[in-house]
């Protein structure tokens, strides 16, 4: 991810696929919003977050509303 990053500023400053600065900082903006959405689905999900999706034994599946 980090290196993404990298990458992005070095096109950005070398002139590579030239866009305007505005869309520069959007699209780095936006793929630090998905990492850190990313990293607190983690967060919540906890012992249940899994690469593969998938449902574990004894985790309730809750399919409208809310569960209590």
């Amino acid at each position: 991810m980090f290196v993404s990053l990298v990458i992005a500023f070095l096109f950005a400053s070398a002139g590579i696929a030239s866009l305007p600065s505005w869309a520069f900082y959007l699209g780095i903006g936006l793929m630090i919003a998905g990492i850190v959405l990313r990293q607190w689905s983690i967060a919540v999900l906890g012992r249940y977050f899994s690469r593969t999706v998938g449902v574990q034994e004894g985790q309730a599946v809750v399919d409208r509303g809310r569960i209590d």
